[in-house]
């Protein structure tokens, strides 16, 4: 009789990898567990290489799975394709969150250049050499001229129609003298009527919190309450289109601020600018001031108005002091002019225009460029770029 089965010493099986004989056909065969497990492990051989980590651990059908999908070279192909894709997809992200959304400093390294993105709202069609937003959202875009009244005190107390009395305004030392108080409201006045006589002006009282004691009162908003409570002295149509800039803490802020303001309330900046002013400031004004804006000498007018008579020498030597001033510091970024500036500002508000005014960002900017060493004060100015020019 023949024997059942060949091999070593334990007994039949495939699990040995035996051989097994059929006593009906004679042949031999290899057990069914025996072939499938000398399958398995010719697949596992042929790919023991580093994707073999990826596969689960044990005999689950996931882990047949794997092994069908990474022995498959158009399925390795596929997931190299999609991680290409993942990858490339996350640098793309990275580089627009960074650069432009975080404001990475394109189109700012020469900031003062007509050309940069600063500079690149689009103009207005036609002669107004307006500059507007495309969104359209400015309230008075009908006017093209400005009138400024520049401020010179807060008002102390509630009752605006006693503006002709000097304890009611917040007087510096210098200011203490009788008629001050007049003086204001005749420049008031003027402003009024001047801004009456040209009705595509609009009329901007120009000041900040600049008295500590008035609290959160501007010299802008006192002067338009004046004129308020003086019935616009006779000339109600001002009303509708007078405003106030209340920021500005001396007369180049004035003047500066003041064309900011002018296009916040149009989306343009003006054609024309006339500034009221005491008469002894005429030439701070049209000489330093409009030159250094770059205000061509056409555009821009002074109206004079009296100052206290009884001191005007005083007055006088106090103006070529600051005229010097600012001859050799014509934005005034340095002491003492700067210092002046803090001493105007005691709740430290600052002023809003650099954000507002894209397009005079070169010219808002001079202070704090020169403060933080980017050039010399007067490379600084030559670079600059305004909108009128």
């Amino acid at each position: 009789m023949l024997p059942t089965h060949i091999g070593g010493n334990n007994g039949g099986g495939g699990k040995n990898g035996k051989l097994l004989f059929d006593p009906e056909s004679g042949a031999a065969h290899a057990s069914s567990s025996l072939l499938s497990s000398a399958e398995n492990d010719n697949d596992e051989n042929k790919y023991r290489t580093k994707e073999k980590s990826f596969l689960p651990a044990g005999g689950t059908k996931m882990r047949s799975l794997f092994l069908f999908l990474f022995t498959q070279k158009k399925a390795r192909v596929a997931f190299e394709v999609v991680r290409f894709f993942v990858v490339a997809m996350f640098f793309r992200w990275l580089v627009v969150k960074v650069i432009f959304e975080d404001g990475g400093g394109i189109g700012n390294e020469d900031e003062d250049h007509p050309g940069s993105l600063l500079s690149s709202s689009s103009k207005s069609g036609g002669g107004d050499g307006g500059f507007k937003r495309e969104d359209n959202t400015f309230p008075f875009p009908e006017y093209n001229n400005l009138v400024i009244v520049t401020g010179h005190s807060v008002y102390s107390g509630s009752d605006y129609m006693r503006a002709g009395e000097e304890n009611s305004w917040y007087l510096e030392e210098y200011q203490m003298h009788a008629g001050t108080a007049n003086a204001l409201v005749e420049q008031i006045k003027v402003g009024v009527e001047t801004a009456a006589r040209d009705g595509k002006a609009i009329l901007l009282f120009s000041g900040g919190k600049t008295r500590k004691l008035g609290g959160q009162v501007s010299e802008g908003s006192s002067y338009w309450q004046v004129s308020r409570a003086y019935n616009w002295f006779g000339e109600m149509d001002v009303e509708k289109r007078a405003f106030t800039e209340e920021y500005a803490r001396d007369s180049f802020e004035n003047l500066m601020f003041s064309m900011c303001r002018f296009y916040e309330l149009t989306g343009k900046y003006p054609m024309k600018t006339t500034v009221v002013g005491y008469d002894f400031k005429r030439e701070r004004f049209e000489q330093l001031h409009a030159k250094a804006l770059k205000i061509p000498g056409a555009r821009f007018t002074f109206v004079g108005t009296p100052e206290v008579m009884s001191f005007k020498k005083q007055f006088m030597e106090g103006e070529v002091k600051v005229r010097s001033l600012f001859e050799k510091d014509a934005y005034g970024c340095e002491a003492p002019l700067s210092e002046k500036r803090i001493l105007r500002d005691p709740f430290a508000v600052g002023a809003p225009y650099e954000a507002r005014c894209p397009e005079m960002q070169s010219a808002l900017s001079v202070c704090k460029r020169a403060k933080a060493k980017k050039g010399s004060i007067k490379s600084i100015i030559k670079r600059v770029s305004l909108p009128w020019e």
